[in-house]
């Protein structure tokens, strides 16, 4: 549970600043007013919906075999 939510907290970490260069990028310029009802919308759109399952499924399968490794790490030493 604590891996995972660490590697959630590192995906935010991530996101946060990518998600804001996004928005101030759509906000300079390249907003699409017919297709966005506003800018954090297409921000959102453009810089978080899309990755959000796949990172999903990552993290998941990092925090189920993350721990698996470690003890075939262990048992290698030892």
């Amino acid at each position: 549970g604590w891996m995972a939510l660490a590697m959630a907290l590192g995906n935010v970490a991530i996101y946060v600043p990518g998600v804001l260069w996004i928005h101030h990028v759509v906000a300079a310029g390249a907003f699409d007013p017919v297709k966005y009802a506003s800018v954090w919308e297409q921000t959102l759109v453009w810089g978080l919906t899309p990755y959000l399952i796949g990172d999903a499924m990552k993290l998941a399968l990092a925090a189920l075999l993350l721990p698996a490794a470690w003890k075939l790490v262990g048992s290698a030493r030892g």
